[in-house]
């Protein structure tokens, strides 16, 4: 695990014994002037500033993609603030599940906090070079050009080419560059069947190339390589896709608490 996601968890639990001591413990007497009734919709309109904010991550991440501040520390912001805001709404509701609305956004904020805590393990475990990469929109964009520009490279190398040539790239690259998430069984058989000798196997593109001219045999190994290096870029893409599946529910909560604390602020008023 990275310190960084040590840390993360350390909150995480910090916060949910904060539950429990608020789950278990009376309504504390507010200071002063205050009553029961001015202090909980005060902690409840400071839970909701702090949820609120938590979604400045987002447009960091999406709009303001040159913004002040690494990407690092937006998303540690996000994450404390989101630990502030847990509180902040166990306070407000004294610690209880409720019923009705108030289970419904009991629910979408325990969703949020168990995607969440999910998301710090899981891009605990991996290098921290890598994990920049996993929520960093600027490098998928630069991969995704990357592609493009291999893949034009390829089409433009396939002008006026052989029959024979045609038939052994349609043969021998055709199918591996058409896979849109390879495995890296598919990559290391990519580099077995691409640059393989002979005794590879009866299918190693060797035995087709060998009775192509010079330059066409030298053209098809240039456009195995760049092959070699999409298929690279795309298992990288994959990688990221299943890394940051956990961000579908944790996004997808987002909304539904929203929508579900617009009725329990409506709800307040008009009752």
């Amino acid at each position: 695990m990275t310190r960084e996601a040590n840390h993360y968890i350390l909150l995480s639990i910090v916060t949910l014994l904060g539950m429990l001591v608020v789950s278990y413990s009376e309504p504390f007497d507010p200071p002063g002037f205050m009553t029961q009734d001015h202090i909980r919709p005060a902690l409840g309109w400071s839970s909701l500033a702090f949820a609120i904010s938590t979604l400045l991550y987002i447009l960091r991440k999406r709009v303001w993609l040159q913004g002040a501040g690494t990407l690092l520390l937006w998303k540690s912001v996000h994450v404390v603030t989101g630990f502030i805001f847990v509180i902040l709404w166990a306070l407000h509701t004294n610690g209880s599940f409720g019923f009705g609305l108030q289970a419904g956004i009991s629910i979408s904020i325990s969703l949020l906090v168990a995607t969440g805590v999910y998301g710090i393990v899981q891009q605990g475990h991996i290098p921290g070079v890598m994990n920049k990469t996993l929520f960093d929109p600027v490098y998928k964009s630069v991969l995704q050009d990357e592609v493009i520009a291999l893949m034009g490279k390829i089409e433009k190398s396939l002008a006026k080419s052989s029959d024979e040539f045609s038939m052994a790239y349609q043969r021998h690259i055709l199918p591996y560059i058409s896979i849109d998430r390879p495995d890296s069984d598919q990559q290391k058989g990519a580099m077995r069947r691409l640059f393989g000798r002979e005794e590879a196997g009866r299918n190693a593109a060797i035995h087709d190339v060998k009775h192509l001219s010079a330059p066409e045999k030298e053209k098809f190994y240039e456009i195995a390589a760049l092959t070699i290096d999409i298929i690279e870029i795309r298992r990288s893409q994959a990688y990221q896709k299943l890394m940051n599946r956990w961000l579908l529910w944790h996004i997808g909560a987002t909304p539904l608490f929203l929508i579900l604390v617009g009725f329990h602020i409506f709800a307040g008023f008009y009752y």
